[in-house]
């Protein structure tokens, strides 16, 4: 009777726990779909010279894919063009700390600098996004 039992436990943990894989994969799938879906929003916006819905398309689109560096970097763009100068600086400062060789996000520091007339830190941002990679090997 005791292995009956024991084998039945058994049987219902392992569903259980493989419901559980399932909901957890369903829901993250979800995330980076929601997370999608903002972004594209946030683009058309950037697209159309919206830039106050796109910062906040963007900002949605983060709450879904937090960890997701693109997202930050098109709301870092966004809240430049919306003139939101200290924030946009601080998201290029973060994306710059975890990959200093990006070159997009050093000719966005670069430009901030310059507008600032910072100009040893506009150098040297500069130096950065022209010796960095570039995405795809493209130069902007």
């Amino acid at each position: 009777m005791r292995p009956l039992f024991l084998v039945v436990v058994l049987v219902i943990s392992i569903a259980f726990g493989a419901i559980t894989l399932f909901a957890a994969r369903f829901y993250r799938s979800r995330q980076v779909q929601f997370g999608a879906m903002w972004y594209g929003r946030g683009e058309a916006a950037l697209a159309a010279a919206d830039s106050g819905a796109a910062v906040q398309d963007f900002r949605n689109a983060l709450y879904y894919s937090h960890d997701n560096p693109a997202y930050r970097l098109r709301l870092a763009e966004a809240l430049i063009a919306a003139r939101h100068i200290r924030e946009a600086h601080s998201y290029l400062v973060t994306l710059w700390q975890d990959e200093p060789s990006n070159s997009i996000v050093n000719l966005q520091l670069a430009r901030l600098a310059a507008a600032q007339a910072n100009a040893p830190a506009a150098l040297r941002y500069y130096h950065g996004a022209i010796y960095g990679l570039w995405p795809d090997g493209d130069a902007a």
